[in-house]
């Protein structure tokens, strides 16, 4: 789902590379580029814009050109959208947006990491719950929906950005795409994160992470493909009760006692 990989980002820090070294699972192309890209584009949300780009700081214009990056990128995919074009749209020259962005890529993987850090804090906002620093206690199932069911409204809140996702995570299946390895990296936290949550009530929680991720990415298609005229967030609480009340399913839902 295109909320879902947020509130399961890895906290790329030195620490945290240094520890993907010592346990034999170095960190990907994309995690160096997080932990190289997070300081310069964590602080720039929310921010206000002059009408004229040049009397904005260099802050405020890093964010302007993310912002209208999200949007150009959403209506013509990475392989459409110009730097030329995405320029003309914040009122600055090619220069200045590679000023701040050295290249295409390099802007490509900035606006992932941006829409993932703004997705973490607004669920853990909503839920009050943040399940990477919960220690040792594991998430109660109705603490489990609710943060699935969080992230889901969020993305019924923003289109363009559940669009964004979509439409870059198809793009990336082909191996050349500078988020292909991002999209492989981010389909494997969700997946490890979902199964995690659940795993204290099922026996076979990978299973069921991935038939909760499928039926998030179908729904999502579908509601873009109406315009989004479905109401999306009911259509994901009818299906997941539907989902988690299955004979098969509700199998593998049972309390697992160490």
């Amino acid at each position: 789902m295109a909320g879902f990989g947020n509130m399961t980002a890895i906290a790329v820090t030195p620490d945290a590379t240094s520890a993907m070294y010592q346990s034999g699972n170095p960190p990907s192309e994309w995690q160096h580029h997080k932990l190289a890209t997070d300081h310069s584009v964590s602080h720039i949300a929310n921010m206000s814009f002059d009408s004229s780009p040049k009397r904005n700081g260099p802050e405020i214009r890093q964010a302007l050109i993310l912002e209208e990056a999200i949007k150009s990128i959403s209506e013509r995919g990475y392989f459409g959208f110009r730097i030329q074009d995405l320029a003309q749209r914040c009122g600055l020259t090619n220069g200045g947006v590679l000023y701040h962005f050295a290249s295409k890529e390099e802007l490509l993987l900035a606006v992932l990491d941006e829409r993932e850090r703004r997705e973490v804090l607004a669920v853990r906002q909503a839920t009050g719950i943040d399940p990477l620093e919960r220690g040792d206690r594991p998430l109660t199932l109705p603490e489990v929906k609710s943060v699935l069911r969080a992230i889901v409204a969020r993305g019924a809140d923003q289109p363009e950005i559940v669009r964004l996702l979509h439409v870059l995570n198809a793009e990336a299946l082909h191996e050349g795409h500078p988020a292909h390895g991002y999209f492989i990296d981010r389909e494997a936290r969700v997946l490890g994160a979902f199964a995690d949550m659940i795993r204290p009530f099922s026996k076979c929680p990978e299973r069921v992470a991935r038939k909760i991720l499928a039926l998030a990415y179908g729904l999502e298609i579908q509601w873009l493909r109406s315009g989004c005229t479905i109401d999306l967030v009911d259509e994901w609480d009818r299906a997941l009760t539907e989902v988690l009340t299955s004979p098969t399913i509700l199998a593998t839902l049972e309390p697992v006692n160490d």
